[in-house]
């Protein structure tokens, strides 16, 4: 393998880890909001939930996130439904 396409490889993963950190960190506060959700009304929940759903789609579980949260899966969806 040449240099430049071990360059090119290094950048390409370097992008990669780039990404994965912004990810990181946002379910991270995603995790700290999710955390202080006492209080919060179920569209306030309901976004909450949707937000860590698209920070992590490989490592977010609806059900999970609602039942802790104890709002109704079935609301969530008809929420986004709509």
């Amino acid at each position: 393998m040449e240099l430049t396409d071990r360059m090119k490889v290094l950048e390409k993963r370097s992008n990669e880890l780039v990404i994965e950190k912004e990810v990181l960190c946002k379910a991270r506060k995603i995790d700290r909001e999710l955390n202080n959700a006492n209080g919060r009304n179920n569209t306030e929940l309901y976004q909450l939930i949707r937000e860590a759903v698209e920070a992590c789609p490989e490592y977010a579980n609806v059900t999970k996130l609602c039942e802790d949260l104890k709002v109704s899966v079935r609301g969530y969806y008809a929420y986004y439904k709509n």
